[in-house]
């Protein structure tokens, strides 16, 4: 079958390479390099349609930055390998960024990426039925293993299920904000898998990834009691402050009064 170039329409020959767009399209490897992203960087093809390349190409845009506008990607995003989960999430423990991968099996496929900060939570779903929601570690303490590099507990997922059961859908929602969606779908299981060694693997993914977000909450979490506490120290120490003026004799006891309940948002 013949290909024709989504930017030009001019015919793709056969020894010539090509990607392949959003929307079934197909760019030919010269007006894609026109596009100017840094590197390697042939997965965002699943965020451009014919419409968005002959934009950037015809307004001269910084193809980068473009990407980057969609769903706030960053093309120039390293991912350390050893924190990552396969093919369903990059991880930059330098720049506490995110990429959450699709149903990408054989090929990781980011659908969006995001900051720790900007994960909100998320579900483990199974075949319709929630397992896991939000935090996962509470319950994968009790029969959980340790996981390598994120160094979280996981078994909340694998020891849930404990049925014979055929099982047709296992995927996660992880629910974000600042994103052009609030929820993103992690596809682990989309097609029907009978009890053994695929499906106990797939469980301890999802473990893996519920454990692995559960760290960032909690590094969340903690950020955020660590800025109260600084906080409330510096309203501590300044309250001591205006004490000594006031024992000094300096301020009088009615302007400390005032200034404490100023300090304590009282």
């Amino acid at each position: 079958m013949a290909r024709y170039c989504a930017y030009d329409n001019e015919k793709i020959g056969m020894m010539v390479g090509s990607v392949t767009l959003a929307d079934g399209s197909v760019l030919c490897n010269k007006h894609w390099d026109r596009l100017g992203f840094s590197g390697f960087t042939g997965a965002y093809s699943s965020l451009l349609n014919k419409h968005d390349v002959a934009k950037i190409i015809d307004e001269g845009l910084d193809g980068d930055r473009y990407v980057a506008s969609l769903s706030g990607f960053d093309t120039t995003f390293e991912y350390d390998k050893q924190a990552s989960i396969g093919n369903y999430i990059h991880v930059s423990p330098t720049t506490k960024q995110i990429q959450i991968g699709g149903a990408g099996l054989f090929k990781f496929k980011p659908q969006v990426q995001v900051g720790y900060k900007n994960i909100v939570s998320y579900h483990v779903v199974e075949d319709g039925d929630q397992i896991i929601a939000k935090s996962g570690v509470g319950r994968a303490i009790g029969g959980g293993l340790l996981f390598g590099p994120v160094g979280a507990i996981v078994g909340g997922v694998t020891g849930k299920k404990k049925s014979k059961k055929i099982v047709t859908d296992l995927h996660i929602d992880v629910v974000v904000s600042d994103r052009p969606k609030n929820s993103y779908t992690i596809s682990i299981i989309s097609t029907q898998t009978k009890p053994g060694l695929v499906l106990t693997n797939a469980r301890t993914t999802a473990a893996q990834i519920s454990a692995f977000i559960d760290n960032i909450l909690a590094l969340q979490e903690q950020e955020s009691t660590d800025t109260v506490s600084v906080a409330q120290n510096e309203t501590a120490n300044e309250i001591r402050q205006f004490k000594s003026l006031l024992d000094d004799g300096i301020i009088t006891e009615e302007e400390f009064n005032a200034k404490k309940k100023e300090l304590l948002g009282l």
